[in-house]
Protein backbone atom coordinates (compact mmCIF):
# COMPACT_ATOMS: atom_id res chain seq x y z
CA UNK A 1 0.00 0.00 0.00
CA UNK A 2 1.39 3.37 -1.05
CA UNK A 3 1.81 5.97 1.70
CA UNK A 4 1.74 9.70 0.93
CA UNK A 5 3.95 12.00 2.99
CA UNK A 6 3.82 15.77 2.54
CA UNK A 7 6.31 18.33 3.83
CA UNK A 8 4.42 21.48 4.75
CA UNK A 9 5.04 24.93 6.15
CA UNK A 10 3.67 28.26 4.94
CA UNK A 11 7.08 29.84 5.52
CA UNK A 12 10.04 29.57 3.16
CA UNK A 13 13.59 28.69 4.13
CA UNK A 14 12.67 26.01 6.69
CA UNK A 15 14.35 23.08 4.91
CA UNK A 16 11.18 21.65 3.34
CA UNK A 17 13.01 20.46 0.24
CA UNK A 18 15.99 19.23 2.27
CA UNK A 19 13.57 17.29 4.48
CA UNK A 20 11.74 15.81 1.48
CA UNK A 21 15.03 14.73 -0.10
CA UNK A 22 16.41 13.37 3.18
CA UNK A 23 13.30 11.32 3.96
CA UNK A 24 13.27 9.94 0.41
CA UNK A 25 16.97 9.12 0.58
CA UNK A 26 16.68 7.19 3.84
CA UNK A 27 13.58 5.30 2.74
CA UNK A 28 15.25 4.29 -0.54
CA UNK A 29 18.80 3.64 0.65
CA UNK A 30 18.37 2.36 4.20
CA UNK A 31 14.97 0.66 3.90
CA UNK A 32 15.03 -0.32 0.20
CA UNK A 33 11.70 1.40 -0.48
CA UNK A 34 10.51 2.59 -3.87
CA UNK A 35 9.91 6.33 -3.63
CA UNK A 36 8.38 8.99 -5.88
CA UNK A 37 8.90 12.66 -5.05
CA UNK A 38 6.22 14.98 -6.44
CA UNK A 39 7.57 18.52 -6.64
CA UNK A 40 4.75 21.03 -6.21
CA UNK A 41 7.06 23.97 -5.62
CA UNK A 42 7.64 26.16 -8.68
CA UNK A 43 11.29 26.68 -7.66
CA UNK A 44 12.01 23.09 -8.83
CA UNK A 45 14.66 22.52 -6.16
CA UNK A 46 13.99 18.78 -6.12
CA UNK A 47 15.21 18.50 -9.72
CA UNK A 48 18.16 20.79 -9.04
CA UNK A 49 19.28 18.52 -6.20
CA UNK A 50 19.79 15.73 -8.74
CA UNK A 51 21.52 17.96 -11.30
CA UNK A 52 18.44 18.33 -13.53
CA UNK A 53 17.39 21.63 -15.13
CA UNK A 54 13.59 21.48 -14.84
CA UNK A 55 13.10 24.39 -17.24
CA UNK A 56 14.58 22.28 -20.04
CA UNK A 57 12.10 19.44 -19.50
CA UNK A 58 9.28 19.08 -21.99
CA UNK A 59 6.76 17.81 -19.41
CA UNK A 60 6.07 18.56 -15.76
CA UNK A 61 3.49 18.02 -13.05
CA UNK A 62 1.88 21.29 -14.21
CA UNK A 63 0.78 19.62 -17.44
CA UNK A 64 -0.73 16.68 -15.55
CA UNK A 65 -2.73 18.94 -13.25
CA UNK A 66 -4.03 21.36 -15.87
CA UNK A 67 -5.36 19.06 -18.59
CA UNK A 68 -7.81 16.17 -18.76
CA UNK A 69 -6.58 12.86 -20.14
CA UNK A 70 -7.96 9.44 -20.91
CA UNK A 71 -6.51 6.68 -18.77
CA UNK A 72 -4.29 5.37 -21.57
CA UNK A 73 -3.04 8.90 -22.31
CA UNK A 74 -2.43 9.50 -18.62
CA UNK A 75 -0.14 6.49 -18.32
CA UNK A 76 1.76 7.54 -21.43
CA UNK A 77 2.21 11.11 -20.21
CA UNK A 78 3.33 9.89 -16.78
CA UNK A 79 5.97 7.72 -18.42
CA UNK A 80 7.22 10.78 -20.30
CA UNK A 81 7.10 13.06 -17.26
CA UNK A 82 8.47 11.00 -14.37
CA UNK A 83 12.25 11.15 -14.18
CA UNK A 84 13.12 7.57 -13.36
CA UNK A 85 15.91 6.18 -11.22
CA UNK A 86 17.45 9.44 -10.04
CA UNK A 87 18.71 7.08 -7.37
CA UNK A 88 18.85 3.29 -7.66
CA UNK A 89 20.01 1.11 -4.77
CA UNK A 90 21.35 -1.47 -7.22
CA UNK A 91 23.61 1.14 -8.83
CA UNK A 92 24.70 2.24 -5.37
CA UNK A 93 25.65 -1.30 -4.32
CA UNK A 94 27.36 -1.99 -7.63
CA UNK A 95 29.36 1.27 -7.43
CA UNK A 96 30.68 0.25 -4.01
CA UNK A 97 31.65 -3.19 -5.29
CA UNK A 98 33.39 -1.68 -8.31
CA UNK A 99 35.45 0.54 -6.00
CA UNK A 100 36.68 -2.56 -4.17
CA UNK A 101 37.41 -4.32 -7.46
CA UNK A 102 39.45 -1.32 -8.66
CA UNK A 103 41.45 -1.37 -5.45
CA UNK A 104 42.26 -5.04 -6.02
CA UNK A 105 43.14 -4.27 -9.65
CA UNK A 106 45.57 -1.54 -8.60
CA UNK A 107 47.25 -3.96 -6.20
CA UNK A 108 47.58 -6.49 -9.03
CA UNK A 109 49.14 -3.86 -11.31
CA UNK A 110 51.66 -2.96 -8.62
CA UNK A 111 52.62 -6.58 -7.95
CA UNK A 112 52.84 -7.32 -11.68
CA UNK A 113 55.21 -4.39 -12.18
CA UNK A 114 57.86 -6.02 -10.01
CA UNK A 115 60.64 -7.31 -12.26
CA UNK A 116 61.14 -10.54 -10.37
CA UNK A 117 57.96 -11.22 -8.38
CA UNK A 118 58.24 -13.79 -5.63
CA UNK A 119 56.05 -16.86 -5.39
CA UNK A 120 54.15 -15.07 -2.66
CA UNK A 121 53.50 -12.10 -4.97
CA UNK A 122 52.34 -14.38 -7.79
CA UNK A 123 50.03 -16.17 -5.38
CA UNK A 124 48.66 -12.81 -4.19
CA UNK A 125 47.98 -11.79 -7.82
CA UNK A 126 45.97 -14.97 -8.39
CA UNK A 127 44.12 -14.41 -5.13
CA UNK A 128 43.26 -10.83 -6.08
CA UNK A 129 42.05 -11.94 -9.52
CA UNK A 130 39.84 -14.51 -7.82
CA UNK A 131 38.34 -11.80 -5.60
CA UNK A 132 37.67 -9.61 -8.63
CA UNK A 133 35.95 -12.52 -10.41
CA UNK A 134 33.74 -13.06 -7.35
CA UNK A 135 32.80 -9.37 -7.25
CA UNK A 136 31.87 -9.37 -10.95
CA UNK A 137 29.71 -12.45 -10.39
CA UNK A 138 28.03 -10.74 -7.42
CA UNK A 139 27.27 -7.72 -9.63
CA UNK A 140 25.69 -9.97 -12.23
CA UNK A 141 23.53 -11.64 -9.56
CA UNK A 142 22.53 -8.25 -8.11
CA UNK A 143 21.20 -7.10 -11.46
CA UNK A 144 19.29 -10.34 -12.10
CA UNK A 145 17.81 -11.08 -8.68
CA UNK A 146 17.08 -7.66 -7.15
CA UNK A 147 15.03 -5.60 -9.60
CA UNK A 148 12.89 -4.13 -6.81
CA UNK A 149 15.49 -2.70 -4.47
CA UNK A 150 14.95 0.88 -3.39
CA UNK A 151 15.05 3.75 -5.81
CA UNK A 152 13.83 7.32 -6.19
CA UNK A 153 11.84 8.75 -9.11
CA UNK A 154 10.87 12.41 -9.51
CA UNK A 155 7.72 14.03 -10.86
CA UNK A 156 9.22 17.47 -11.55
CA UNK A 157 7.72 20.94 -11.45
CA UNK A 158 8.74 24.04 -13.34
CA UNK A 159 8.00 27.77 -13.29
CA UNK A 160 4.55 27.12 -14.81
CA UNK A 161 3.31 26.46 -11.29
CA UNK A 162 3.87 30.14 -10.47
CA UNK A 163 0.89 31.05 -12.66
CA UNK A 164 -1.13 27.95 -11.89
CA UNK A 165 -3.38 29.39 -9.22
CA UNK A 166 -3.91 32.60 -11.18
CA UNK A 167 -4.84 30.83 -14.41
CA UNK A 168 -6.68 27.80 -13.08
CA UNK A 169 -7.72 28.13 -9.47
CA UNK A 170 -9.14 31.61 -9.90
CA UNK A 171 -11.70 30.04 -12.21
CA UNK A 172 -12.39 26.86 -10.25
CA UNK A 173 -10.67 26.34 -6.89
CA UNK A 174 -11.92 22.73 -6.73
CA UNK A 175 -10.16 21.82 -9.93
CA UNK A 176 -6.71 21.35 -8.40
CA UNK A 177 -8.25 19.16 -5.71
CA UNK A 178 -9.73 16.84 -8.28
CA UNK A 179 -6.65 16.85 -10.51
CA UNK A 180 -4.18 16.18 -7.71
CA UNK A 181 -6.38 13.46 -6.26
CA UNK A 182 -6.75 11.86 -9.70
CA UNK A 183 -2.97 11.90 -10.10
CA UNK A 184 -2.20 10.42 -6.67
CA UNK A 185 -5.02 7.87 -6.85
CA UNK A 186 -3.76 6.72 -10.24
CA UNK A 187 -0.22 6.29 -8.89
CA UNK A 188 -1.51 4.43 -5.84
CA UNK A 189 -3.69 2.14 -7.95
CA UNK A 190 -0.61 0.84 -9.73
CA UNK A 191 0.86 -0.13 -6.35
CA UNK A 192 4.40 0.41 -7.61
CA UNK A 193 5.68 3.00 -5.13
CA UNK A 194 5.95 2.33 -1.42
CA UNK A 195 5.99 6.06 -0.68
CA UNK A 196 4.99 9.24 -2.47
CA UNK A 197 6.59 12.34 -0.96
CA UNK A 198 5.17 15.77 -1.81
CA UNK A 199 7.36 18.86 -1.54
CA UNK A 200 4.92 21.72 -0.97
CA UNK A 201 5.15 25.41 -1.88
CA UNK A 202 6.06 27.91 0.88
CA UNK A 203 2.58 29.37 1.24
CA UNK A 204 -0.78 28.36 2.66
CA UNK A 205 -2.14 28.33 -0.88
CA UNK A 206 -4.95 26.42 -2.53
CA UNK A 207 -2.35 24.00 -3.90
CA UNK A 208 -1.04 23.29 -0.43
CA UNK A 209 -4.51 23.02 1.05
CA UNK A 210 -5.42 20.38 -1.49
CA UNK A 211 -2.22 18.47 -0.85
CA UNK A 212 -3.79 17.63 2.50
CA UNK A 213 -6.61 15.86 0.69
CA UNK A 214 -4.24 13.12 -0.53
CA UNK A 215 -1.78 13.01 2.38
CA UNK A 216 -1.39 10.28 5.01
CA UNK A 217 1.45 11.77 7.07
CA UNK A 218 2.34 15.46 7.39
CA UNK A 219 5.79 16.65 8.41
CA UNK A 220 6.12 20.28 9.49
CA UNK A 221 9.72 21.57 9.60
CA UNK A 222 9.78 24.40 12.13
CA UNK A 223 12.35 27.02 13.03
CA UNK A 224 12.53 27.69 16.76
CA UNK A 225 11.34 31.28 16.65
CA UNK A 226 8.45 32.65 18.70
CA UNK A 227 6.26 33.69 15.76
CA UNK A 228 6.54 30.15 14.34
CA UNK A 229 4.32 28.77 17.10
CA UNK A 230 1.37 30.88 15.93
CA UNK A 231 1.77 29.64 12.36
CA UNK A 232 2.07 26.06 13.60
CA UNK A 233 -1.17 26.35 15.55
CA UNK A 234 -2.99 27.46 12.39
CA UNK A 235 -1.51 24.56 10.42
CA UNK A 236 -2.59 22.05 13.08
CA UNK A 237 -6.14 23.41 13.00
CA UNK A 238 -6.27 23.06 9.20
CA UNK A 239 -5.01 19.46 9.34
CA UNK A 240 -7.57 18.55 11.99
CA UNK A 241 -10.32 20.21 9.95
CA UNK A 242 -9.29 18.15 6.93
CA UNK A 243 -9.31 14.98 9.01
CA UNK A 244 -12.89 15.61 10.07
CA UNK A 245 -14.35 16.92 6.81
CA UNK A 246 -12.31 15.66 3.84
CA UNK A 247 -9.51 13.20 4.56
CA UNK A 248 -9.89 10.86 7.56
CA UNK A 249 -6.50 9.28 6.73
CA UNK A 250 -4.43 12.42 7.30
CA UNK A 251 -2.27 12.61 10.42
CA UNK A 252 0.27 15.08 11.76
CA UNK A 253 3.27 12.75 11.88
CA UNK A 254 6.08 15.08 12.92
CA UNK A 255 6.86 18.62 14.00
CA UNK A 256 10.55 18.78 13.17
CA UNK A 257 12.75 21.49 14.72
CA UNK A 258 15.21 22.69 12.05
CA UNK A 259 18.27 24.95 11.97
CA UNK A 260 18.67 24.13 15.64
CA UNK A 261 21.53 25.63 17.61
CA UNK A 262 21.81 23.28 20.58
CA UNK A 263 23.85 25.88 22.49
CA UNK A 264 21.28 28.64 22.01
CA UNK A 265 19.26 29.50 25.09
CA UNK A 266 16.68 31.15 22.84
CA UNK A 267 16.14 27.94 20.89
CA UNK A 268 15.74 25.96 24.10
CA UNK A 269 13.29 28.51 25.49
CA UNK A 270 11.20 28.52 22.30
CA UNK A 271 11.18 24.73 22.21
CA UNK A 272 10.03 24.63 25.85
CA UNK A 273 7.22 27.09 25.09
CA UNK A 274 6.26 25.09 22.00
CA UNK A 275 6.17 21.86 24.00
CA UNK A 276 4.06 23.49 26.72
CA UNK A 277 1.57 24.85 24.19
CA UNK A 278 1.16 21.36 22.67
CA UNK A 279 0.80 19.74 26.11
CA UNK A 280 -2.03 22.16 26.88
CA UNK A 281 -4.01 20.99 23.85
CA UNK A 282 -6.76 18.43 24.33
CA UNK A 283 -5.47 16.20 21.51
CA UNK A 284 -2.35 14.06 20.99
CA UNK A 285 -0.44 16.62 18.90
CA UNK A 286 2.40 16.52 21.42
CA UNK A 287 3.21 13.01 20.14
CA UNK A 288 4.28 14.54 16.83
CA UNK A 289 6.91 16.82 18.37
CA UNK A 290 10.44 15.60 17.68
CA UNK A 291 12.68 15.89 20.79
CA UNK A 292 14.96 18.92 20.88
CA UNK A 293 18.10 16.79 20.79
CA UNK A 294 16.83 15.06 17.62
CA UNK A 295 16.15 18.28 15.74
CA UNK A 296 18.08 19.15 12.58
CA UNK A 297 21.11 21.31 13.36
CA UNK A 298 22.58 23.83 10.94
CA UNK A 299 24.74 22.28 8.23
CA UNK A 300 26.31 23.44 4.96
CA UNK A 301 27.04 19.88 3.90
CA UNK A 302 23.76 19.45 2.02
CA UNK A 303 24.42 22.28 -0.42
CA UNK A 304 27.98 21.03 -0.86
CA UNK A 305 26.80 17.52 -1.72
CA UNK A 306 24.33 18.82 -4.30
CA UNK A 307 26.93 21.14 -5.84
CA UNK A 308 29.74 18.62 -6.09
CA UNK A 309 28.15 15.16 -6.02
CA UNK A 310 25.01 16.02 -7.99
CA UNK A 311 22.76 14.33 -5.46
CA UNK A 312 21.32 14.94 -1.98
CA UNK A 313 23.63 14.59 1.01
CA UNK A 314 21.97 11.54 2.53
CA UNK A 315 22.58 9.53 -0.65
CA UNK A 316 26.33 10.03 -0.18
CA UNK A 317 26.30 8.59 3.34
CA UNK A 318 27.01 5.13 4.70
CA UNK A 319 24.34 4.91 7.39
CA UNK A 320 26.29 2.24 9.27
CA UNK A 321 29.33 4.51 9.66
CA UNK A 322 27.93 7.91 10.58
CA UNK A 323 30.21 10.10 12.67
CA UNK A 324 29.09 11.37 16.08
CA UNK A 325 29.15 14.94 14.82
CA UNK A 326 26.88 14.13 11.87
CA UNK A 327 23.80 15.22 13.78
CA UNK A 328 21.70 16.32 10.76
CA UNK A 329 21.88 12.84 9.20
CA UNK A 330 21.04 11.17 12.50
CA UNK A 331 18.13 13.57 13.00
CA UNK A 332 16.57 12.59 9.67
CA UNK A 333 17.13 8.89 10.39
CA UNK A 334 15.31 9.38 13.71
CA UNK A 335 12.47 11.11 11.83
CA UNK A 336 12.06 8.28 9.31
CA UNK A 337 12.12 5.67 12.08
CA UNK A 338 9.29 7.58 13.74
CA UNK A 339 7.29 7.67 10.49
CA UNK A 340 7.67 3.92 10.01
CA UNK A 341 6.80 3.14 13.64
CA UNK A 342 3.71 5.36 13.50
CA UNK A 343 2.67 3.66 10.28
CA UNK A 344 3.00 0.21 11.91
CA UNK A 345 0.96 1.38 14.90
CA UNK A 346 -1.90 2.34 12.56
CA UNK A 347 -2.14 -1.19 11.15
Amino acid sequence: MTRVISINNNKGGVLKTTTALSVASILAKKYNKKVLIIDLDAQSNISTAFGINAEELENSVFKLLVNKYKKSEYRELLDKTIIKDTYDAIDDLIANKIKVAKRYKNQMVFLSSIKKPSKKSKKKILLLQGKIDVIMKEIEILRLENPDLGHIDILPSNSGLITFEYKILAEDHKRISKRLKILVDFLKSEDYYDYIIIDSPPALSLIQINIFEVTNQVIIPLELEYYSIKGLTKMIEIIQDFKIKRNPNINLAAILPVKVNTRSRLHRDVYAKLKLSLLNRDDNTIDALIPFENGVTNSVQDATAIAYAGKPLLLTKNFDKLKDFDKPSKAYIYLVEKLINDEEDEV
